[in-house]
């Protein structure tokens, strides 16, 4: 009997700044921007289409060829990550880095289910 000693219960550990950045993503993606722009999806199926539009017309992209809208939000975090590398404490880009990353995520999902693939 280990008298004076009581058994101690872990701590849960916290990750403060893993929090606010994924809780700030969620807040922007799931009503700030949402509220704004509608569904991601949505809005990076037109984003998707003026690009193909543009891209075929400046000869870069073959006919037949198409930007699919979980390609939108790559690119969205490709300026993301360029912006980071100029401003590497912009707060705000590292929210959305995460906050495109879950859109991408969903909309690969939405384009699978509507080609009638589940992979």
């Amino acid at each position: 009997m280990n008298v004076g000693h009581r058994a101690q219960t872990p701590k849960k550990k916290r990750y403060p700044h893993r929090e606010k950045i994924l809780d700030g993503a969620r807040d922007a993606v799931m009503r700030d921007r949402n509220a704004e722009y509608g569904e991601p999806h949505q809005d990076f199926k037109r984003s998707a289409e003026m690009m193909t539009v543009f891209l075929r017309g400046a000869g870069k992209l073959a006919d037949g060829e198409t930007i699919e809208p979980h390609e939108v939000a790559i690119v969205q975090v490709m300026v993301k990550l360029s912006r980071l590398a100029h401003s590497p404490d912009h707060f705000d880009s590292v929210l959305d880095i995460a906050g495109y990353m879950a859109c991408y995520w969903e909309a690969l999902q939405i384009e699978r289910l509507e080609q009638g693939s589940d992979d």
